[in-house]
């Protein structure tokens, strides 16, 4: 056939020995369905040099007739962790170049260097922010298209979607399914050319747009609801028997729509539980499989299939995982081929609206996005992730899953009002959304990221779940009350590579005609795409505050991490593709939502792990640009350099534990008899006992008076909230000289065998329990009228991590004295360090000498100034032991003080535990003696945080 050529090159599914290898051959696109006649040979070729100096590994390979000519080599036996250049010949002619990269070993600390982004709409061609060459080429390992690479709803060369056969949707074209498969693949080659119209009525496909980033590294891919026409295909999991009603206008609502508002289809599950009936889903349509076959054709993904249906084959299903050495396991999911169907939301011009809090509708427990299958599976990954010593876990969604705004919300993010998608986890799937991230926190995997695109702006968002959500109301309402951030787990969404929404956020100069602008903090007016106008008169910065705001009204974390996220390190905010070009400079001690958050742009994220297990997160982007017309494409903008927006760093999050245990809602199990100290950590006034009542074992019905007569602290002093605030006025900085609530050490009392309930009295009248959590060595009691008891043990846990893990440690100081700190090993229940136990003689001496022994003393010249926090990641500190702390007094060897109260003068506890939940180990250190002379007991003189760990390369 004239006109026969190579139509780019892609590689992916990499493992330690191989990959797969995609080419398509044949003719250009056509809007008739013409399958090439028969196979063609073709010759895989790979190559250690770009040059293919020498071929190490010749293939041959045949075009598939039935997939419009594509190509698809599974090779093994490649060496691991290596670079290998590829190309596919046909005689004389060959194809583009493409490079690929094997994983390293299963034992490796090796690197990874991962893109990932979506939503490329071939209407946005010549996708200059991922057209990469020479000085822009990133060299990434792996890139993962997070759905949205062909626009099935939009795309008009050769014809549109809508043309085939007559038909208003291609859910209709039961009839000519070649022709609607044929349809998705035009889009799909469209992502990888550029259509050029030189002369009025004359087109040309020439290379371009998206080959250069399908070239240049291995792909994962999943699809998303532009890949399934937009409608109700995209929705796998929903009845049968719902598409069957669309297609024959049994039922009322229009074909191109995207969901329903008919309750009984909410949950296929509950749908066919009436009828007694087996459910039958949209997925096992052939239409809904034509689309997921084009999506396979088109993209270097093994070909897969679902994993239930009567015409489900035997073939891998469309979730996976990729490992990457020790330090990185990335798991794919497929959330659209199970989902229940979507319900229509008030941006749909739906009245009636159950994304908004119903136990029917996006809150109930019998709606699913992964499917009961798929979920179960996903579960097992993470926990083997753990089990395996996986650093970083990376999650690949389509649909966001952090919550961006209440539920049911139609805001104008635009005009700084919160606005949910209708698709996500959060606006349409909470309780299993729910389920999954309470799963996450409980099993204490820590180290998650999830990555997804879709909502067309870039943002980075810790992630809220309800840890209990009342079953009795099938989670409506709890599920949205009470939100709580799962420790140690963040999102990033970025999205787009190239398609509507972003010229929302722009603006205009007031007054103006001129084109578009992106102000920083200058007065700007942001025109909604309905075209409403709102002004800030700081620019993007208000635009941010405002959506802060909001989310804030909401019971929600604003967008970003805080400062006390753990592992949290570098944080750089760019503005270059601003118009006014402020000077702006992010404040890692109070980032904004600014820092993490990009709506004005075209980008795409960038995940770095280096060998440490250092996680270094970017946004590159530029300036969002409207679509192309049929006039065609501007040729300049293809070498458009994309920028870095903004990038901060993260050390991986530990979780330490310690010998004591929470049993039902208010139980407290310690395993052996501990010495602890009790602290009333409010600011309340009025004075309150407190102490333990045994609930079960032997001691059952006997009461330990603790702490008795407590006063509160004074108003503005240390506390687990504020202990790592930078804010000047409610921070760490303004506690100076105000005294803590009052403190009692405890021993011998015969803790162990026993569960007891924390109990609190005021002028001889018990006050309700409302909480008891348990952070590592911190136990938090919260009694009515605020009322606050915090039990500290004083050894510093353990922490399960990866082999040569060590903790970081980082210190804050108000104390004016210059002091010491060291860590020693010491026996988490009893205190001893070796035969010697607190109290004894010579034990600080002992303590002291094994810190010096094991490298874990540090001067006062390695701690920071007055006011001021410094970050220590030398310490070769094992997370698996339990440390003791001592305070070295102005640098005196002997003037020590103990986090075990026992070794100090009068047995006065010296150190308080502050952790802020889920975010590390924080103790508070008084360097005055309580026994020995005055103390102003502010506890600030130190503040010792251990949050997070990087691997030690020896």
């Amino acid at each position: 056939m004239d006109g026969e050529r190579f139509w780019g090159v892609a590689s992916g599914v990499t493992s330690r020995s191989g990959g797969l290898f995609w080419t398509r051959y044949g003719a250009a696109p056509s809007a008739s369905f013409i399958a090439p006649k028969q196979a063609l040979s073709l010759v895989l070729e790979l190559s250690r040099s770009a040059d293919f100096a020498s071929i190490e590994r010749s293939i041959g390979a045949a075009t598939r007739p039935e997939a419009d000519g594509t190509v698809k080599v599974s090779v093994e036996g490649l060496s691991e962790a290596t670079t290998w250049y590829y190309r596919f010949r046909r005689g004389a002619q060959l194809s583009a170049t493409g490079r690929f990269r094997t994983a390293p070993a299963a034992d490796s600390l090796g690197s990874l260097n991962l893109g990932f982004g979506g939503c490329a709409n071939g209407r946005y061609a010549p996708f200059p922010l991922v057209h990469w060459r020479g000085a822009t080429d990133p060299d990434l390992d792996l890139f993962v298209m997070l759905g949205d690479a062909a626009y099935g709803n939009s795309i008009r060369y050769p014809a549109p979607i809508g043309s085939i056969g007559g038909n208003p949707n291609p859910i209709a074209s039961s009839g000519n399914l070649d022709a609607l498969r044929q349809a998705i693949w035009t889009k799909m080659l469209l992502n990888l050319v550029r259509v050029e119209s030189g002369q009025p009525g004359i087109s040309q496909v020439v290379p371009g747009s998206l080959a250069s980033l399908y070239a240049s590294q291995a792909m994962l891919a999943l699809a998303d609801n532009k890949d399934l026409g937009d409608n109700f295909l995209e929705a796998g999991g929903a009845p049968l028997a719902l598409l069957e009603g669309v297609k024959n206008g049994s039922l009322p609502v229009t074909a191109d729509a995207e969901g329903t508002s008919l309750p009984e289809f909410f949950s296929a599950v509950r749908y066919y539980q009436a009828q007694g009936k087996v459910p039958e889903h949209v997925n096992q349509s052939p239409e809904y499989q034509a689309l997921i076959q084009s999506f396979l054709d088109y993209l270097p993904v093994t070909d897969g299939t679902l994993t239930s249906g009567p015409s489900a084959k035997a073939l891998q299903p469309l979730y996976n995982v990729t490992e990457w050495g020790r330090n990185a396991r990335i798991i794919t999911l497929d959330d659209r081929s199970y989902r229940d169907v979507k319900i229509l939301d008030g941006n749909d011009g739906n009245a009636d609206d159950d994304t908004r809090i119903s136990k029917t509708g996006a809150d109930s427990r019998d709606r699913t996005i992964l499917g009961a299958e798929q979920l179960a599976w996903f579960k097992q990954q993470l926990l083997k992730a753990k089990a395996d010593g996986i650093l970083w876990t990376i999650v690949n969604i389509s649909s966001p899953i952090d919550a961006e705004g209440a539920p049911g919300s139609d805001g104008d993010v635009a005009f700084g009002e919160t606005a949910v998608d209708a698709k996500s986890f959060w606006g349409n799937y909470r309780w299993e959304r729910n389920e999954i991230l309470k799963f996450i926190a409980a099993n204490n995997v820590r180290n998650v990221v999830f990555l997804s695109s879709d909502d067309h702006e870039f943002r980075v968002n810790e992630l809220d779940y309800a840890p209990d959500p009342d079953p009795a109301s099938d989670g409506a309402e709890g599920l949205s009350k009470g939100l709580k951030s799962v420790p140690g787990v963040f999102t990033v969404v970025a999205s787009p590579l190239g398609a509507a929404r972003p010229d929302g956020f722009l603006g205009k100069l007031p007054g103006s005609s001129e084109g578009l602008v992106a102000n920083f903090d200058s007065r700007t007016t942001y025109v909604n795409r309905k075209g409403k106008e709102k002004t800030f008169e700081n620019g993007f910065l208000g635009q941010a505050a405002a959506l802060a705001a909001s989310q804030i009204r909401e019971g929600l974390n604003p967008i970003g991490l805080s400062a006390d996220y753990a592992g949290l390190r570098a944080l750089q905010r760019g503005v270059g593709l601003f118009d006014d070009q402020p000077t702006y400079q992010a404040d890692i001690n109070n980032p904004q939502i600014q820092d993490f958050w990009s709506p004005q742009t075209f980008n795409w994220g960038q995940l770095q792990i280096d060998a440490k297990g250092l996680l270094t997160v970017s946004a590159w982007g530029i300036k969002a640009y409207p679509y192309e017309n049929a006039s065609g494409v501007d040729l300049q903008r293809q070498s458009e350099p994309a920028e870095r927006m903004l990038s901060f760093q993260l050390a991986p999050s530990l979780r330490w534990d310690a010998p004591v245990e929470r049993v039902g809602a208010s139980g407290l199990r310690f395993n052996n008899d501990q010495s602890l100290s009790w602290w009333r950590a409010d600011q309340e006034g009025g004075l309150v006992d407190f102490d333990f009542g045994a609930a079960a074992g032997a001691a059952s019905g006997t009461q330990l008076w603790c702490l008795m007569g407590a006063a509160g602290g004074q108003q503005g002093s240390l506390s687990p909230g504020s202990a790592l605030n930078p804010d000047p006025v409610a921070g760490w900085l303004a506690t100076e000289r105000r005294a803590v609530g009052s403190r009692a050490a405890l021993s011998g009392a015969g803790l162990g065998g026993t569960t007891w309930t924390p109990i609190a009295r005021r002028q001889g009248q018990s006050l309700l329990l409302e909480s008891v959590s348990v952070e590592g060595t911190r136990v938090t009691a919260r009694f009515q009228d605020g009322i606050t008891g915090i039990i500290s043990l004083p050894g510093s846990g353990t922490a399960a991590a990866p082999a040569d893990t060590h903790p970081l440690v980082s210190v804050q100081r108000l104390g004016m004295d210059a002091n010491g700190l060291a860590f020693y090993e010491a026996d988490p229940v009893t205190g001893a360090v070796g035969s010697l136990l607190p109290g004894d003689a010579d034990y600080l001496k002992a303590a002291l000498a094994q810190a010096e022994r094991s490298g874990h003393l540090l001067e006062p010249t390695r701690l920071p100034a007055y006011g001021a926090a410094a970050a220590i990641d030398d310490l070769k500190l094992d997370p698996g032991r339990s440390y003791g702390l001592l305070l070295l007094v102005r640098g005196d060897r002997d003037r020590l003080l103990s986090s075990f109260a026992a070794a100090n003068p009068g047995g006065a506890p010296q150190m308080l535990s502050l952790g802020s939940e889920g975010r590390g180990m924080v103790i508070g250190i008084e360097d005055q003696s309580m026994a020995l002379g005055p103390s102003d007991s502010d506890f600030n003189d130190l503040i010792v945080r251990i949050d997070a760990g990087i691997v030690r390369l020896i």
